[in-house]
């Protein structure tokens, strides 16, 4: 969680104890405080079933304020405190900067965008086609059973987590057969790891059909034999 936020944003938070009063002072004045007092109010009134995180924007808003001006403070408190901000700042440009020029070739179609995507996805758990690979064995929103992914702005279908159906007891395809679904889609091993990992019972060389894998990103597509 901590990974998503700034280094800017936690100096600026220590900045802020090194003088509560100015923190206060700048918290007054910005006229966020009374949007997010009513946001605030609101979370403690209703039950939290009818909020999304979206909602929680106005907190992140009032944060990035408070932050800036305990950043204010450390520039203000120590003597080499700006030229030590505009060294971080600049430190994290120059990083943000090489990452993009790292994938330029791939968004302008100079490098072979599977490469870096196999890469990404295998980190972050999340269904890619890797140029129509899997889609062709696919119908549209066919049920698919999967395991080993998170996420499915690719998908074309509709995925179903295999710990939907496998209950940890007795760990069959068969299970999945009684639903009427017929494929299966995993990702970070092939379907021996699968079987392994679950203790799947009925994991016969003829059990499955693979119908597509890519090796590089660790997925495969199976069709289960009835």
């Amino acid at each position: 969680m901590f990974s998503d936020y700034s280094i800017l944003f936690f100096l600026g938070i220590l900045g802020n104890f090194l003088s509560v009063q100015t923190s206060f002072k700048t918290i007054k004045k910005i006229s966020l405080s009374l949007f997010t007092l009513i946001f605030t109010i609101t979370y403690i009134f209703l039950p939290s079933i009818l909020f999304d995180n979206r909602y929680i924007l106005s907190f992140y808003v009032l944060l990035s304020v408070v932050a800036a001006g305990g950043l204010l403070t450390l520039t203000s408190k120590f003597k080499y405190g700006y030229i030590f901000l505009i060294g971080v700042t600049s430190f994290l440009f120059l990083n943000y900067l090489t990452n993009t020029i790292a994938i330029l070739p791939y968004g302008l179609g100079w490098a072979k965008t599977d490469n870096y995507l196999s890469r990404k996805m295998t980190e972050n758990m999340e269904y890619y086609d890797f140029n129509h690979h899997f889609s062709k064995f696919m119908h549209t929103n066919e049920t698919i059973a999967t395991y080993g992914l998170a996420g499915y702005y690719y998908a074309s279908f509709n995925p179903k987590n295999i710990y939907y159906f496998f209950n940890g007891n007795h760990n069959s395809l068969n299970l999945l057969l009684k639903q009427k679904i017929d494929k299966l889609l995993i990702r970070g091993g092939d379907f021996n790891w699968f079987c392994k990992s679950l203790g799947v019972t009925d994991c016969g060389a003829h059990a499955i059909t693979l119908l597509a894998g890519y090796p590089q990103g660790r997925q495969y597509l199976y069709q289960i034999n009835k």
